[in-house]
């Protein structure tokens, strides 16, 4: 029994907190077991933040999540290719050809490029490479891949309504200059 005599716990209050908890617990579920484990087993470090930390990171072993931009460069064993993180900035990734080759798409016009990530050892100036700032990769896991993008079209309606609006505004503007001449003529 509850306050004033009140019953809280019937049977009709049973199943309606049954068939209100169940949905409730399925979702949850669901949820949990659709985030992506691996976005979070690794703690990913932007470009600018390694930038900012240069003398703190260097030579240190860091994860970077980006889409692989450009082209891949290099002869033999060895090949570089660029990563773009989601702040816009881009750094060298240097790794053997093993994990470079598991790169499929690369950005440009109309491509977006595989989402990587990179785990490899910063170099704020690498003795290997002319002391550029470059990424030495040990893995490439490839997280999302890429795709070629839909070109994106005009369609033939709006191309129409242009044509139209421009057809009234050369007429507008000529009988504009019709009227304007006549008027200056009539004095």
């Amino acid at each position: 029994m509850g306050i004033n005599g009140i019953k809280y716990f019937t049977k009709r209050n049973i199943r309606i907190i049954k068939l209100l908890i169940l949905p409730v617990i399925f979702v949850i579920l669901i949820l949990t077991l659709s985030i992506d484990t691996r976005a979070y087993t690794a703690d990913s470090v932007s470009v600018s933040y390694l930038l900012k930390n240069v003398h703190a990171m260097n030579g240190k072993e860091i994860y970077l999540r980006g889409e692989a931009i450009g082209q891949i460069i290099g002869k033999g064993e060895y090949k570089w290719v660029n990563v773009l993180d989601v702040e816009g900035n881009a750094i060298g990734i240097w790794s053997s050809e093993n994990e470079i080759r598991k790169i499929k798409y690369l950005g440009k016009h109309s491509i977006k490029g595989d989402t990587v990530l990179i785990r490899g050892t910063f170099n704020k100036s690498c003795i290997q490479h002319d002391g550029e700032v470059d990424i030495h990769a040990d893995k490439i896991e490839i997280e999302k891949l890429g795709f070629i993008e839909k070109e994106r079209t005009i369609p033939l309606y709006k191309i129409f309504i242009l044509l139209i609006l421009l057809i009234i505004s050369i007429i507008t503007i000529a009988i504009k200059k019709i009227f304007r001449n006549k008027h200056n003529n009539d004095y």
